[in-house]
């Protein structure tokens, strides 16, 4: 009777711990990409939401016009049309010009607005003559006001800044509606 005796060692397994961490990675980005999507869609109802109103309301001060001479209701709809229009925040085209105005090699981390116009963008950059860049881009921007950066510190690729802004809406309708003519 033959005995096999086996000195060498036993593989690891680090090929399905390395298989693992991966699958675990791949679920995590899947999952943010998801969350951005969401986030985004979520936005674009919101701005269509206030789209609609805003048509609805000139329709009825049109047909109030036609039917109605009454000073009261139409003074009544006129201001039920500024306080929709004062709602109305651009947000996915301010979001969209923060994006453009960034250089290539700059990566937008995060993305926020409130409920004053005021907005904040934190941001990842390769060098700081590129923060340094985009926040002379934001500053040269004709709807952009108030820029400030708020922070800026070293990471262990690059540069991590913080942003905040505010959108003069009076001139981004204006010059939305200049585009939209043309």
């Amino acid at each position: 009777m033959v005995t096999e005796i086996n000195f060498l060692e036993e593989k690891s397994n680090r090929n399905s711990r390395l298989l693992l961490y991966g699958l675990i990675f791949l679920v995590l980005v899947i999952l943010a990409g998801v969350l951005i999507f969401i986030q985004r869609n979520g936005l674009e109802s919101r701005v269509e939401q206030n789209e609609q109103k805003i048509a609805e309301t000139e329709a009825r001060i049109i047909s109030f016009q036609d039917e109605h001479a009454d000073a009261r209701q139409l003074q009544q709809v006129l201001e039920d049309l500024a306080a929709v229009q004062a709602e109305r925040v651009p947000v996915l085209e301010v979001y969209d010009e923060a994006l453009n105005l960034m250089e290539d090699e700059a990566r937008l981390s995060y993305f926020s607005y409130g409920e004053e116009g005021g907005h904040i963008i934190e941001a990842e950059f390769q060098q700081m003559e590129g923060a340094a860049a985009y926040l002379e881009q934001l500053q040269n921007s004709p709807y952009v006001t108030n820029v400030q950066l708020d922070s800026l510190s070293r990471e262990d690729e690059g540069f991590y800044g913080i942003f905040s802004f505010k959108v003069d809406e009076g001139e981004w309708i204006g010059g939305a509606d200049d585009a939209e003519m043309e």
